[in-house]
């Protein structure tokens, strides 16, 4: 305690607010209360209802194990303030070294270490946020309690029904056959294992080799629509819903980028904020003819709202087939979502990472449209790094 609080002390003089405590034990027993210069840092109690909500209003929080050699024994609350989307930074032990790795959870193992790693975490959002992300795609994936119980249960023989849903079809409907190419890539390199490819044709049929190619990448369950050319983008995804498999629904595009971990982060923000339909709406865009990167509605991440990003939609199976896609080729995402939120369905925009949307190259000039954009977007980069918005 002395290390990670003395550091955070240490450094308290370079912010503006620097390090507050809440003592369980203020005015208690006076073996409990902080000693010397900490007792400055003390601002109160609260009880646990509103330690909760507290999680969310600081850009850091401390945590020290007070049992540092049992490799599965650590505070509740490195998973509770992680899941609530703040990092902690912790002393090291034998159990949150077996957690978590330390670009996910930080654990300085020095006093000058801790001030440096607290410095940079509280000045830098970026840093913040994606330290954040990795940790609780982890917790998502390992650390809940339903995965807890279906451990014990797997233990114990008992027979369950996985309460999430794990197959995946991603509907991609395209009118371009030069983009198949992109459509393998995107999808082969998802991680989420059980996904199958539904790849609608608008107008053409796949060459040949197509289903070779496929296979070669390493995607075994894949099918293919045919559409002609004169039907809308609407009766092309409708008829790539009743051709898939999966319990959910993820509406892709043929020429944006998706991250590896696309899906599973989808899949992960479809559970728990139970909504109707997932997508984002905060997100990057690369305007490839300035070669920009900029992030559009950047205040629209993890939260409610009433519009995500149409190449972003992920829903139940059911939540497709009873709001069909409007026949029409411009606006059929943005038409589903309105019924959807006339029938008080919900629609949670999920965190921006591992999608960008590509604007494509104008020779090089301004367009009104690239203007419209960038008013309403904060420049984030001029060219484009991958591993940055997808890792």
């Amino acid at each position: 305690m002395d290390m990670l609080l003395g550091a955070a002390a240490d450094a308290s003089g370079r912010m503006e607010y620097g390090l507050e405590i809440f003592s369980r034990f203020l005015g208690d027993d006076d073996r409990y209360q902080f000693p010397g210069k900490l007792a400055e840092h003390v601002i109160g109690s609260l009880p646990y209802r509103n330690l909760l909500t507290a999680y969310k209003y600081y850009k850091v929080f401390l945590n020290v194990n007070s049992v540092v050699d049992s490799p599965s024994m650590c505070a509740r609350r490195i998973f509770e303030i992680i899941a609530a989307g703040t990092p902690v930074v912790t002393t090291p032990s034998a159990a949150t070294c077996e957690f978590f790795p330390r670009d996910e959870l930080p654990q300085p193992e020095s006093r000058h270490d801790a001030e440096l790693i607290l410095r940079a975490s509280v000045r830098s959002r970026e840093l913040r946020e994606r330290t954040v992300h990795k940790a609780q795609r982890r917790i998502w994936r390992e650390h809940t309690y339903s995965q807890r119980a279906m451990t014990v249960m797997d233990s114990l023989d008992i027979t369950y029904e996985n309460p999430f849903p794990q197959s995946i079809s991603a509907v991609v409907s395209t009118n371009r056959p030069d983009h198949l190419d992109s459509v393998i890539a995107t999808h082969a390199k998802q991680l989420h294992n059980d996904r199958q490819l539904v790849l609608v044709t608008h107008g053409f049929e796949v060459p040949p080799d197509f289903a070779g190619r496929a296979k070669d990448a390493g995607i075994d369950n894949f099918v293919v629509v045919h559409v002609p050319g004169d039907r809308t983008l609407g009766e092309c995804l409708n008829a790539g819903v009743a051709a898939s498999s999966g319990d959910v629904i993820a509406k892709m595009d043929d020429d944006d980028i998706y991250g590896e971990h696309y899906l599973s982060d989808q899949l992960a923000a479809l559970r728990y904020s139970n909504a109707d339909l997932v997508g984002k709406q905060a997100h990057y865009l690369h305007l490839r003819g300035r070669n920009i990167v900029m992030c559009r509605f950047p205040e629209r991440e993890h939260r409610f709202t009433d519009l995500v990003m149409g190449p972003t939609l992920i829903g139940s199976r059911k939540l497709f087939e009873q709001f069909p896609f409007a026949h029409r080729t411009l606006g059929e995402d943005t038409d589903l979502q309105r019924r959807l939120v006339e029938a008080d369905a919900s629609i949670y925009s999920a965190d921006r990472f591992n999608f960008v949307q590509v604007r494509g190259d104008h020779a090089h000039t301004w367009s009104v449209d690239d203007d419209l954009l960038l008013a309403n977007s904060d420049v984030h980069s001029y060219g484009f790094a991958a591993e940055h918005y997808c890792f």
